[in-house]
């Protein structure tokens, strides 16, 4: 390999590594790769870096038990950086085919400048042990350990879904494995969808069609740096999943409201379509984070609409003295429906947290109930009906005065870019 090449691969490897690091302290494999590659200059090596925290992100658990019954010891008596450096070593050695000897030196570089050279030793001794590893090979009968293996979900995630999908388990696993298309919504106020991808083509090269769900979105055929070109920056688009897009449109097309209250708003994406295809529409949006609602100022300012009502708050304690004709609960959840774009968050995420989040949306579900004098619509990108059907069920079981207009849940396909349901409800 060329010495350019040599160069540019030590970096990408370090820039992984760095990802992979702060991964493991915000549990978000986006904000980490964000965060770490924000001021870098190198194109390729953070396309490169990229690719290969993603794929790390997808194999945690599994790259993490490899390299524990290897060394034959826990890895948290190990610093942080030897971790990432271990969990990059290891996808590369085995999923790669790159040399040991070949990572130790493109990265050597790089890995002098912030601490001891000798963590390179380690780095070496453990690969060598890894490379001696016996990677299990079980049959798709076998589907906890072939989806472990083979497809890189943990045991207890794989059995959930056992549950909901059946003998299609394995062909939804695989789906997920898959990277989701980039999906990008049309400032209608601005240019339409089909213009904008007049535009991006001509312009860029960009390949892509026009949504079958929502004709003001575009779904691109490749992953595309479209947030570094100018029509981004002038806020001809922003990026949103047309699933959620089309639901938010069906809302504005198919009921009468006059006013909106977007109780878990942030980022604004949701917020920002109601206030783009209702001119008039009064719009209201709380999130417990301030922070997070800076953001959806910034996107209401890029996309040059008028500021909704902002509101800093708890969904789960409203301090209103009026009612809204429709309030929006698109609540946390365990985002299992989002793992083509968050792979890492299979790893992260913990059965007994299924636990929590069905709480906190039944909280939010009974607080909001009082406050709206049309409909309370629900909705979550999870897969699990716990969160979902089962969630809605139990309400309207315990509340009379709501009756269930529709429900619907997109299940992940090649289609779909994320799984996501929702539940429309009218007050009676």
């Amino acid at each position: 390999m060329k010495k350019e090449n040599i160069k540019l691969y030590g970096k990408a490897l370090y820039l992984a590594t760095r990802i992979v690091e702060l991964t493991e302290k915000t549990a978000d494999v986006n904000l980490a790769r964000e965060q770490i590659l924000k001021n870098e200059t190198n194109y390729k090596a953070k396309a490169i870096a990229t690719a290969i925290s993603y794929e790390i992100a997808r194999r945690w658990g599994v790259l993490r038990k490899i390299i524990v019954l290897s060394q034959k010891e826990p890895l948290n008596k190990s610093s942080s950086l030897l971790r990432a450096l271990l969990m990059v070593g290891t996808y590369e050695l085995l999923f790669s085919k790159k040399k040991i000897n070949f990572m130790a030196k493109a990265i050597e570089p790089y890995i002098k400048k912030i601490t001891n050279i000798k963590i390179l030793n380690r780095f070496k001794w453990v690969l060598n042990r890894v490379l001696e590893f016996n990677y299990p090979n079980p049959s798709k009968e076998d589907v906890l350990e072939y989806a472990f293996w083979k497809l890189f979900f943990p045991k207890w995630m794989t059995q959930k879904f056992l549950e909901l999908y059946k003998e299609n388990t394995l062909k939804i696993l695989e789906i997920l494995n898959t990277d989701a298309p980039i999906t990008l919504r049309a400032n209608i106020k601005k240019i339409s969808a089909k213009k904008l991808l007049e535009l991006l083509k001509e312009k860029y090269g960009f390949e892509g069609e026009i949504s079958k769900l929502d004709d003001n979105f575009i779904v691109l055929k490749k992953s595309y740096p479209v947030v570094n070109i100018e029509e981004f920056q002038k806020g001809f688009f922003t990026i949103q999943d047309d699933v959620v897009g089309s639901f938010i449109r069906k809302l504005c097309e198919n009921f009468e409201f006059k006013n909106v209250l977007d109780a878990c708003a942030a980022p604004g994406r949701k917020t920002s379509y109601f206030s783009s295809l209702k001119e008039n529409l009064k719009v209201f949006a709380s999130d417990v984070s301030y922070r997070r609602l800076k953001a959806l100022k910034r996107l209401y300012k890029t996309l040059s609409l008028p500021l909704p009502y902002l509101l800093v708050l708890d969904a789960r304690k409203m301090p209103f003295k009026k009612s809204f004709d429709l309030i929006l609960l698109d609540v946390p959840c365990t985002g299992t429906g989002t793992l083509r774009k968050h792979p890492e968050r299979r790893w992260f995420l913990k059965e007994e947290d299924i636990e929590k989040k069905v709480n906190i949306q039944k909280e939010i579900l009974n607080e909001s109930k009082d406050y709206t004098s049309k409909y309370l619509v629900y909705s979550t990108c999870s897969l699990f009906k716990e969160e979902n059907e089962n969630q809605i069920k139990e309400f309207l079981e315990k509340n009379k005065n709501f009756k269930l207009i529709e429900e619907k849940r997109f299940d992940p396909s090649l289609e779909y870019k994320t799984g996501f349901y929702y539940a429309i409800m009218e007050k009676i």
